[in-house]
């Protein structure tokens, strides 16, 4: 197995395999993270490729899969897969020396490491191949009243880049607030534009030429991700409902096959925050992939004392997805 730092290290055989791979594979995504001073790996054998982010807080480095492995040929199975996993967690030991390794809720495995902690997960995605007759059928009833409605309410929606920053930002501090924490801030998302360019995409939903909702997506011709999402505090009704429409039909202009509404808890509380926002995805008829989320802990007293230094700092526990749903699946762990 190889570890590869730089994006422009890659053989040119793998870089034009890739091309054919999701936006987290992407020069322009490798740019971004560079630009946000985190750090972005590739490990690859003769099979797969895998991008590996690697963070560093207080001296403590720590690794994160942020999308599935893609397969480099045809000659793939469940075995290769699982040590393949294996061998990038040994590299990601030695070369980087994290102390965890974690996944992402856009990734989809199919398969986890034997010595990691796991929980299913998934997303709903919509296959953007079907004529928009049929996608519009798919749509929940009660969406597809929300939408209708909206058109008469004369929302509109914009798509762009920054020029819709400020806007979004408005939206953006309103929803954190509502949680009481601060908004992701103008810096993260210049830094995401200045990198990303033309794979990412902002759409806000505008009513009287006030913002209503918005949404950054990640994307390029293979899937488009919903990353970040926002509302203002009382939004005209059916003006989220109606912007994702108009995203779904944006997109087929594009020729982009697939759109990923990005994470689902499988069995999820039904008196949670979580189910109403998976019944909203899960309303634009969507197909569920599901797949597994998982963790594995390297060096287990630098993980703790991570975690003691967050709680002192923050006066409370970082508690992540797997740690809030692993209760559920005592059978996989």
């Amino acid at each position: 197995m190889e570890l590869v730092k730089e994006y422009t290290e890659l053989p040119e055989n793998v870089k034009s395999k890739i091309r054919e791979a999701n936006v987290f594979f992407s020069e322009n995504y490798y740019n971004y993270i560079k630009k946000s001073g985190n750090k972005m790996h590739y490990l690859f054998d003769d099979t797969f490729i895998i991008p590996v982010v690697i963070y560093e807080k207080i001296q403590i480095k720590y690794a994160m899969y942020i999308s599935e492995y893609f397969a480099l040929t045809e000659n793939t199975t469940i075995e290769k897969k699982e040590r393949f996993l294996k061998n990038a967690r040994d590299v990601l030991k030695k070369a980087d020396k994290v102390a965890w390794i974690s996944t992402s809720a856009a990734a989809f495995f199919d398969v986890y490491p034997a010595d990691s902690k796991r929980i299913p997960f998934g997303s709903h995605v919509i296959d953007l191949g079907n004529d928009l007759e049929n996608l519009w059928k798919e749509v929940h009833s009660k969406h597809r009243n929300s939408i209708r409605k909206a058109e008469k309410s004369e929302v509109y929606v914009k798509f762009g880049r920054c020029e819709l920053l400020e806007d979004y930002l408005t939206l953006d501090k309103e929803t954190w607030a509502r949680s009481g924490k601060n908004s992701y801030g103008s810096h993260f998302f210049k830094t995401i534009f200045d990198g990303m360019r033309e794979n990412v995409l902002m759409v806000i939903a505008y009513k009287d030429k006030e913002p209503q909702a918005g949404a950054c997506y990640f994307l390029n011709q293979k899937m488009c991700y919903y990353m970040y999402g926002a509302s203002a505090d009382h939004p005209v009704s059916g003006a989220a409902n109606y912007m994702h429409w108009e995203v779904i039909k944006y997109l087929k202009e594009l020729e982009v096959k697939k759109y990923s509404f990005v994470g689902c808890r499988i069995n999820e509380d039904e008196n949670s925050k979580y189910h109403g926002i998976q019944r909203f995805k899960e309303r634009f008829g969507g197909k569920l992939q599901q797949g597994y989320m998982f963790k594995t802990i390297i060096s287990v007293w630098q993980y703790k004392l991570f975690h003691l230094l967050y709680y002192i700092k923050n006066h409370k526990e970082l508690v992540d997805t797997i740690d809030q749903e692993i209760y559920k699946w005592k059978e996989l762990n």
